[in-house]
């Protein structure tokens, strides 16, 4: 049985939680038409997101930045300290500079605020100052008007810190969207990650054709064991025509089947022991979808072929193991 001590902390913390999900719904419905122009001015920014902030509102915009970078819009944070010894420099006119600042008034926002307006740098303030300062001087406000923080005097910024966070996503991933960021997108700029594999080309990971076993359907099967023998790639071969276009394929399975047999005939072709219809895939498909065919047929590989059908290579479970456990 919990103690109430226990309870108590629960109760809490669920008080806390509670009220910043209200200033979270608080933010959205104070969304309007400045939303909006904010984010055609992301999507068309020929630079770089600037974000600034100080304390508490420079963690958010730090965290910001990097989540801008992360879906294809490149962000920097800039710190307003830094900003007056040289950091300003970062600024270009092709930028734009977003601010975050609970009260607007932050006094080091100041130099950056001027600098840019010198500049004509195009600037988006994320605040809870309806008339501050830094209202006045943005070309765009997004409110972040809330009843409380989460702190129980009512000072430490939490509720208003959560949210400039969730408005600050929310105008990252729609202004990526209108910007017609994708998932290969996001894989592009995430190789390490194991969405980032999955969303890889089978291009990247593909063994090359000169890895693998190929013999001509008219090659013999003992022509086809020596050449499986010697491959790199173990366990399949590809059968092609002369000009190299993929036409089947016989594995170890193929193999020992017709091994099995009573009559076992050496100089038998290829053609008759191999599978007419190998599993293929075009060179920038996605390893997602290689995945799920190998997942589907209860297959260890895929070939890699062009429209034409000429043979590039092969994909092989193992090539993405290697790749998944790095």
């Amino acid at each position: 049985m919990k103690s109430a001590p226990q309870n108590h902390s629960i109760d809490l913390a669920r008080e806390f939680i509670k009220i910043e999900a209200n200033a979270i719904e608080e933010v959205s419905k104070q969304l309007d038409e400045s939303f909006s122009r904010a984010v055609e001015m992301i999507s068309a920014c020929k630079g770089k997101v600037v974000f600034c902030g100080i304390g508490k509102s420079g963690h958010i915009a730090n965290k910001l930045s990097s989540t801008f970078s992360s879906i294809g819009i490149p962000s920097v944070f800039l710190h307003p300290s830094e900003g007056v010894h040289g950091d300003l420099g970062l600024l270009d006119e092709k930028d734009i500079l977003i601010f975050i600042s609970f009260s607007g008034e932050t006094a080091e926002l100041g130099i950056p605020l001027k600098y840019a307006a010198r500049k004509k740098i195009p600037m988006i303030a994320i605040t809870g100052g309806r008339n501050s300062t830094l209202a006045k001087h943005a070309n765009t406000v997004l409110m972040t008007e809330i009843s409380k923080e989460a702190c129980p005097f009512n000072l430490a910024p939490t509720a208003s810190t959560t949210a400039a966070l969730v408005l600050g996503d929310a105008l990252g991933l729609v202004a990526a969207k209108a910007k017609g960021y994708s998932a290969e997108k996001f894989a592009e700029i995430h190789p390490a990650g194991s969405l980032g594999l999955r969303l890889t080309m089978v291009q990247d990971l593909m063994q090359p054709v000169d890895k693998i076993a190929t013999v001509l359907g008219s090659d013999t099967i003992k022509t086809l064991l020596a050449k499986m023998t010697h491959s790199s790639i173990r366990g399949v071969a590809a059968v092609v025509d002369a000009n190299h276009k993929l036409l089947g394929s016989v594995t170890d399975g193929d193999i020992r089947r017709f091994l099995e047999k009573a009559s076992v005939d050496l100089n038998q072709k290829v053609e008759t022991l191999m599978n007419p219809k190998p599993k293929s895939l075009l060179p920038i498909e996605l390893v997602e979808k290689a995945i799920s065919l190998m997942e589907e047929h209860k297959i260890q590989s895929v070939f890699i072929a062009d429209q034409n059908h000429k043979l590039l290579g092969l994909l092989h479970i193992q090539s993405i193991l290697g790749q998944k456990f790095r």
